[in-house]
């Protein structure tokens, strides 16, 4: 069922965990310039309170855009989940900003978000079509364990040892 609407490639062409890294790392990049922007202002006194005060959940964003680069790279569909959270609520953010612009009779300003929208909805898709191949690719295969050995999950205790058992299908 989730194979009729999940992605299986970004942008047409790249291999979905490139596309979420290359999406991870350009909205890192992007926080961290909005980030240093908005300290340049005050330097020159441009900034209010207010606008300060944004700065905090835009580290918040870089946080989780580096738990998304990092659940790339380990393969953790579980690290992804801030990223997926927090863009979230900022496309409901975007959503309001939109309309309060064509309210507001700024047609520029609203097609614009119209635009970025769009494009934070698609990432979004992106990541989480990433995340959700990543956790069904995790599958646990029944075997016949040891003798005293019993399974956890991916984990298997065995003689009062802890260790870690990988099973990925190779697709």
């Amino acid at each position: 069922m989730r194979d009729q609407w999940a992605l299986t490639k970004c942008c047409c062409c790249f291999d979905l965990s490139t596309g979420a890294l290359f999406i991870g790392l350009l909205w890192m990049i992007t926080r961290c310039l909005e980030i240093s922007i908005r300290f340049t202002l005050l330097k020159f006194d441009k900034v209010n309170d207010w606008q300060l005060a944004l700065c905090i959940p835009m580290f918040i964003s870089v946080v989780s855009c580096i738990s998304l680069v990092v659940g790339v790279i380990k393969e953790r569909p579980a690290w992804m989940t801030p990223w997926l959270v927090i863009e979230c609520f900022t496309l409901l953010l975007k959503i309001y900003s939109m309309v309060m612009a064509f309210v507001d009779a700024d047609t520029l300003f609203g097609l614009a978000c119209v635009a970025d929208m769009i494009l934070c909805s698609y990432f979004i898709f992106a990541v989480l079509s990433y995340s959700i191949k990543l956790k069904e690719s995790t599958v646990v295969t029944p075997t016949k364990p040891e003798e005293g050995a019993f399974e956890l999950g991916e984990k298997v205790w065995n003689s009062g040892k802890l260790s870690r058992v990988n099973r990925r299908l190779s697709v």
